[in-house]
Parts: C-alpha cells; structure tokens; sequence
C-alpha cells in the first residue's frame, strides 16, 4: 500500500510508504506522528517532530509490506479501520517490485488541448526545482484534472528524469505509457489505466494540494 504521513514540521512533505496501494494522514494536531498504508500507519510519539528519517530508518520501512503496517495502526486504534487508503482506481503498475518510500511531491496533470503557450512537458523544470526543497527519496504525485484522462501522465522520459533527481516513485490518478521501457528502469508506478499517447501533456500546478484515489494530498 501507500503510506503519506507527516514526520514533521514540513510543509507539502508527507512521508509515503507504497507497495499495492497507498494511504494518507490527514493533518490533525492531535496525531502523534504521521501515518503509512494500504490502510496506514502511525508512528508513536508524544508530539509530532521536525526530524526527517535517515537512512537506515528509511530502509527499514521499505523492508515492511503495507498490509503489516495497516495492521499496526490499527493497534492504536486511533481512527476508523477502514480510513486512510486509496480506492481501487490506483494500481500497481510493477506489482513485483518491492515497496518504496519517499517524500511526497504534489502536482496537477492536464494533456488533452494544447497550453495557450508552451511546449509538451510545461512546467516540468518548475516541478522538479520546487522538488529540490523535499528530502529524498521523493514520490511525485499527480492529479490528472481530464475527466476521463485522455493521455498518459508518464514515459520513458519522464520516469529516467524523475529518478535522476532522487525520486522513488510516481503515483498518478491517470494514465501510464511505455510500460517495457519504464520497467526496465526498475522504478516503482501506480496509475489508474495504460494509454498509448502523452498528448498535450503539461502540469499546471505545482505544490498545490490534489486529490488521488479518493485521497487529498495537502502541501
């Protein structure tokens, strides 16, 4: 599953723990910790904290399937049983590869007319600069605003960027394309469909609060 939980005070910086699905802590103050999913997951704590995990607490999350850590938060029983995951629009576009764990990145996805100006691919330098102030690892996050998508949200291309920059996954309510090519690269996708073209692709929003799987993702 997918886990978003904030580990801090870190605006727009939700931890995400992803394996089949992927879940969400929304903010309240009284939480301890944040949360991680195919239900969730709450790290203990008298108060929330500004630290962001190392590494080697990193890698023990990826070690931990989604389904062990909904298990656990249910221990606490802080919330309801069946809050805090995605719906069953999302999946896994690589389901054999292992879980991921980042922090997550938030945009919108718009590709089916043309921009007023600009080429394919606008936005993406400010994406991925305004994503520089996130800890790695990091997961983008899109929010396809075509209702239905009408083109893929990521390639070959894209995916090859995102990892050279220290991302760890890409979740999108939309569509996925090049689906040998990007599995090769060994970086983990989920996406709603597989579509053949990237159409008008653009992203208009960048850090801007968005919705995916039934979930909100709040910068």
């Amino acid at each position: 599953g997918l886990t978003l939980g904030k580990t801090g005070r870190w605006p727009g910086r939700p931890l995400a723990h992803l394996h089949e699905g992927w879940g969400i802590w929304e903010p309240r103050s009284y939480l301890p910790g944040g949360e991680f999913s195919r239900g969730t997951t709450a790290i203990p704590g008298d108060k929330v904290t500004s630290e962001i995990l190392d590494a080697a607490q990193l890698a023990k999350l990826q070690k931990v399937d989604s389904a062990t850590i909904a298990n656990v938060i249910e221990l606490f029983d802080f919330r309801s049983y069946v809050a805090g995951y995605s719906n069953l629009s999302l999946k896994a576009i690589y389901p054999k590869l292992p879980p991921a764990v980042g922090y997550a990145v938030a945009a919108t996805f718009r590709a089916a007319y043309p921009a007023e100006s600009g080429d394919s691919y606008g936005g993406m330098p400010e994406l991925i600069a305004q994503a520089m102030a996130t800890p790695a690892p990091r997961i983008v996050v899109f929010q396809d605003l075509d209702d239905p998508p009408c083109a893929a949200t990521y390639g070959e291309i894209m995916v090859t960027t995102f990892q050279k920059f220290g991302f760890s996954g890409l979740i999108t309510s939309g569509a996925a394309r090049d689906i040998e090519q990007v599995g090769r690269l060994q970086f983990p996708c989920w996406a709603s469909s597989v579509i053949v073209s990237h159409g008008y692709c653009r992203f208009p929003d960048v850090n801007e609060a968005v919705t995916v799987g039934g979930l909100r993702v709040k910068p």
